[in-house]
């Protein structure tokens, strides 16, 4: 998944959780949330505090999810700040 992506991503759960405050995603929104999560993480396996962020389920609530995909992009912002980084240096 890539860097824009997620905060696009992060975008959109942070507008439904402002329009549906204290409500559980649902199963499409888990499945979408889950599916991109696994993707990331296969794709940094290295990465300790990417591995910790845990799957979503039809019972999270939308404020959860804002912190989690909060959490994916800051990783992925990182991971993209050291690339660039490696590639000047």
């Amino acid at each position: 998944m890539s860097y824009g992506t997620v905060m696009q991503l992060h975008k959109n759960i942070e507008s439904l959780a402002a329009k549906n405050p204290g409500l559980a995603i649902g199963m499409s929104t888990a499945k979408m949330f889950n599916a991109n999560l696994e993707e990331t993480q296969k794709s940094h396996p290295d990465n300790v505090i990417l591995q910790a962020i845990e799957s979503a389920s039809e019972k999270t609530k939308y404020e959860e999810l804002v912190v989690l995909t909060g959490q994916l992009q800051q990783i992925l912002e990182d991971e993209e700040g050291g690339l660039v980084a490696g590639f000047l240096g």
